[in-house]
C-alpha cells in the first residue's frame, strides 16, 4: 500500500510539475503571440496607408502628365520646326512637310528636292542631334534624281 501511494504521489507531482511547465510556456508563448498580432496590426495599418498614398502619387502623376503633355509636344515641334527654318534653303528644298501628332511623340514626312547627298546626309545627321528625331527611312525616288522623301519620329518626353 506504501508503494502504491509513494506511486500516486510521484505521478501527481510529475503531473503537477509538467502541468506547471506547460502554464509557464504557454504565458510566454502567449505574450509572443500578443507581441506578434499587434505588431500585424501595425503592418496592416501602415499597409493601407502606403496603398492610399500610392494611388494619390498615381493620381498626381496622371494629372502632371495630361497637363504638361501638350506643352511638351509643343516645345518639340517647335524645335524641330526651327531646325528646319535654319537649314540653308539653297542647298535643299522641301515640297511638303507633314507632321502627325500621337501620344508621347510626333511623325514627320519631308519631301523635297537636293543638290548634293551630302546635303540630305547634313540635314538627317542635323535632325538627330539637334531635335532628337529618329529617321525611319530615307527615300530617294526613281523619277528625279534630287528628289527625296524622309520619314521620321521625334519623342516629346
Amino acid at each position: 500500500m506504501k508503494a502504491r501511494v509513494i506511486s500516486l504521489v510521484l505521478l501527481i507531482l510529475i503531473f503537477s510539475a509538467g502541468f506547471i511547465f506547460y502554464e509557464k510556456n504557454k504565458g510566454k508563448y502567449g505574450k509572443e503571440l500578443h507581441d506578434l498580432r499587434s505588431e500585424l496590426n501595425t503592418i496592416e495599418e501602415n499597409q493601407v496607408r502606403i496603398l492610399e498614398l500610392k494611388k494619390t502619387r498615381a493620381d498626381y502623376f496622371k494629372k502632371v502628365f495630361i497637363i504638361n503633355r501638350p506643352g511638351a509636344i509643343n516645345s518639340s515641334i517647335s524645335d524641330f520646326i526651327n531646325a528646319l527654318i535654319r537649314l540653308d534653303n539653297r542647298k535643299l528644298r522641301f515640297t511638303e512637310i507633314s507632321i502627325k501628332s500621337r501620344t508621347g511623340a510626333f511623325d514627320f514626312e519631308i519631301t523635297g528636292f537636293f543638290n548634293r547627298i551630302r546635303d540630305l546626309e547634313n540635314m538627317s545627321d542635323k535632325f538627330e542631334s539637334s531635335t532628337g528625331a529618329f529617321i525611319l527611312s530615307k527615300l530617294i525616288t526613281g523619277k528625279n534624281r534630287n528628289s527625296f522623301v524622309l520619314k521620321g519620329e521625334v519623342s516629346a518626353e
